[in-house]
C-alpha cells in the first residue's frame, strides 16, 4: 500500500494521531470540523502542569512507552534524514551536528505525551485539561487549563510506555534539526525530577548524539536558605551529571552547561558561590543564565562583573514587534565576550490567566526566527517544546498540527548552515483562530470574565496560508462563497485574508489547475462558548507517496 493511501487508511483512527509521517489535511486524521471556542469535545483535553507555568499536577509517571506505530524513519528507526517530508532535502542529522550553530527545545515536563495511557477521549488530558470542568472545576471560569494537548497516543501494552514515548518525542526533535532539549527543572525529588532520568535515559537509548541541557527553574525550587539552596544545586547538578555522563550536554572541553531559568531570582555573590561549589564537586560548568522577569542586559552585565559567564540569553517576548527587539542581542552579547541563545517562540496564550499576546498568525515565529539568524546569534533556544500551558509548543500536537514542527525544520537548516533551503516540493500551511476576538462568549460560564491582551498588537482576526513553493504559483484562500487570490513566487510566501466564518480551503494553482490542496482541520464560528485565543494550524501531507 501506498504511503499516502496508508494514511488515508488510517484516517479518523486514533492510531493516525500518534504515526508522525501523517499530518493533518486533506489525508489526516485530527478534529475536522467546528471547534467553537473552548466549548468541543473534551477528547483531546490537557494536562498537567507546574513551577515554571503552574502548579496543576495530576496524571502518573509510572513506566514508559509503547512502540509507536508507523515507519517514518525518524520515529521508527536512528536519527535519519527524512528527505521526503519536508518541502526541502533536509541535510543529513551528521551534517547539521556538524554546525556550531545549535537548537534546543525547551522541554517541560508537566505535559508528556501521556500522562496515565488511557484511551485519548478519557485520558488525563481530556477529562481535567481541556475539559471546563476538569481537576474539579478549578479552571472552570476560564474554560478549562487547556486549549491544546499532545497529538493522542492509543493505549499501549507495553509496560514501558513512558519511556518509550519519551523517545517518540527525541526521534521527532531530530527529524525537526533539534539538538537536544533543555529540560526545566522543577524540583529534585518526586515525579518530575524521576523523568528527568527518563529522558536522559532515552536520550541515550535513541541517539547518544542529542543532549538534554539542564535548566533549574530557580522560580519553582533552589528557593531556601541559600546555603541550604547552594546544596541542594550542587548535589542535583552533580548527581545528574554522575548518573547519565553521556547525555548531558557538555562542551568540547568537557564543561557541563548549566542555564538556570529565571537566573535574576539568586544575586550575583549566590551564584558565584554555587557555581565554585559545583566545581568543586568536580563539574566544571559553562554558565549560561537565562533571564526571564527583568531586563536582560542590564541583569548581565550586573552578573557578568563577578560570575564567570559562557553565554546570556532571555526568555524573550512573543510578538513580532519582540522579534525586532531582539535582532542586535547577538552582538551586544558577542561585544560582551559571551555567547547569545535566541529565545524563538510561536505563540502565548494562557487560559489559566485569562492572557494572550497577539502573534499574528505565524508571523512572530517567523520572525523570531529571522532575527536569530539575521543577527548572527549562537544558538536558539525553542520557547516550548510542549509548555501546554503557554500554547507555545513546536511539537507535533492536536490543534497545531505538525506545522510550527515542519516550520522549525526548515529555519533550523537556515540557521545551521546559513543558506535558506532550496524549496522542491510544494507545501501549504495555514494558521488561524477558531472565532474572532470580537466574538463573546458566554459569561455565565466563562465567569473570569474576557482575556486579556498583554501586548500593544491590535488583536489580529486573519487566516494566514504559508506556502513553500517550489515554482511560482496562485495562492487562494476560499471560506464559503468568499475567495481571494494572491500571485506568489518560488520560495516562502506568506498570504492573508481576512478572518471569515466557516472551515477554510486552501489551494495552490499553476496555470488555473490546482496542484495542491488542504482543508483546515477547524471551523470558524463566532458563537462561541469559551473564548479560545489559540491559533490553531495545519497543512499538506508531510511524507510523498
Amino acid at each position: 500500500m501506498g504511503y499516502r493511501k496508508l494514511c488515508r487508511a488510517l484516517s479518523g483512527l486514533l492510531l493516525l494521531l500518534a504515526h508522525p509521517g501523517c499530518s493533518d489535511g486533506n489525508i489526516g486524521g485530527g478534529s475536522s470540523g467546528g471547534a467553537s471556542g473552548a466549548s468541543g469535545s473534551p477528547s483531546t483535553a490537557g494536562a498537567g502542569a507546574g513551577g515554571r507555568a503552574g502548579s496543576a499536577n495530576g496524571g502518573t509517571s509510572s513506566g514508559g512507552a509503547a512502540g509507536q506505530a508507523g515507519s517514518n524513519t525518524a520515529d521508527a528507526g536512528g536519527p535519519v534524514s527524512n528527505k521526503g517530508c519536508f518541502a526541502f532535502d533536509k541535510p543529513s542529522v551528521a551534517a547539521l551536528r556538524a554546525s556550531p550553530r545549535k537548537v534546543f527545545a525547551h522541554y517541560f515536563s508537566p505535559f508528556p505525551l501521556s500522562l496515565d495511557n488511557q484511551p485519548p477521549d478519557r485520558d488525563y488530558y481530556a477529562r481535567h485539561y481541556l475539559s471546563p470542568g476538569g481537576e474539579s472545576g478549578k479552571f472552570q471560569a476560564s474554560g478549562g487549563y487547556l486549549r491544546d494537548r499532545p497529538l493522542p497516543m492509543p493505549p499501549a501494552t507495553d509496560s514501558a510506555w513512558f519511556d518509550r514515548n519519551y523517545e517518540l518525542e527525541i526521534r521527532r526533535a531530530i527529524e525537526m534539526g533539534i539538538d537536544g532539549f533543555f529540560y526545566n527543572m522543577l524540583n529534585t525529588t518526586g515525579t518530575h525530577w524521576t523523568r528527568l532520568g527518563q529522558m536522559l535515559s532515552a536520550a541515550e537509548r535513541v541517539d547518544p548524539g542529542f543532549k538534554i541541557g539542564l535548566m533549574p527553574d530557580m522560580y519553582a525550587t533552589f528557593t531556601g536558605e541559600p546555603a541550604a539552596a547552594t546544596q541542594q544545586f550542587v548535589d542535583a547538578i552533580a548527581g545528574t551529571v554522575s548518573a547519565h555522563p553521556n547525555s548531558v550536554w557538555k562542551l568540547a572541553d568537557g564543561r557541563v552547561v548549566i542555564a538556570p531559568y529565571g537566573a535574576e531570582k539568586r544575586d550575583a555573590a549566590w551564584w558565584s558561590s554555587t557555581l565554585a561549589a559545583l566545581t568543586a564537586r568536580g563539574v566544571r560548568n559553562a554558565f549560561m543564565p537565562l533571564f526571564s522577569n527583568t531586563p536582560w542586559q542590564a541583569a548581565t552585565t550586573t552578573m557578568k562583573a563577578s560570575v564567570p559567564l559562557w553565554g546570556t540569553t532571555s526568555w524573550g517576548l512573543r510578538t513580532p514587534s519582540g522579534a525586532t527587539s531582539l535582532t542586535g542581542a547577538a552582538k551586544w552579547a558577542h561585544d560582551a565576550g559571551l555567547l547569545w541563545m535566541a529565545p524563538v517562540a510561536p505563540q502565548d496564550m494562557r487560559p489559566k490567566d485569562l492572557a494572550y499576546w497577539e502573534a499574528q498568525n505565524s508571523l512572530t515565529y517567523r520572525s523570531l526566527w529571522q532575527a536569530a539568524i539575521s543577527g548572527g546569534a549562537d544558538f536558539v533556544h525553542l520557547i516550548t517544546w510542549n509548555d501546554y500551558s503557554e500554547h507555545s509548543e513546536v511539537s507535533p500536537s492536536e490543534r497545531t498540527q505538525y506545522a510550527f514542527a515542519d516550520l522549525t525544520a526548515y529555519y533550523s537548516s537556515w540557521f545551521k548552515t546559513g543558506t535558506a533551503p532550496s524549496i522542491v516540493r510544494d507545501r501549504l500551511f495555514y494558521f488561524h483562530r477558531s472565532h474572532s476576538m470580537s466574538a463573546t462568549p458566554d459569561l455565565s460560564l466563562q465567569t473570569g470574565g474576557l482575556f486579556t491582551k498583554r501586548d500593544s498588537t491590535p488583536a489580529t482576526n486573519e487566516i494566514e496560508l504559508v506556502a513553500l513553493l517550489a515554482q511560482p504559483g496562485t495562492l487562494s484562500i476560499r471560506v464559503g462563497s468568499q475567495e481571494r487570490e494572491m500571485a506568489a513566487p518560488a520560495g516562502l510566501t506568506s498570504f492573508r485574508a481576512p478572518l471569515t466564518e466557516g472551515r477554510p480551503e486552501f489551494r495552490l494553482l499553476r496555470n488555473g489547475t490546482t496542484v495542491a490542496s488542504v482543508t483546515s482541520n477547524w471551523t470558524i464560528s463566532n458563537s462561541i462558548v469559551y473564548q479560545d485565543p489559540l491559533y490553531r494550524a495545519g497543512g499538506m501531507a508531510r511524507c510523498d507517496p
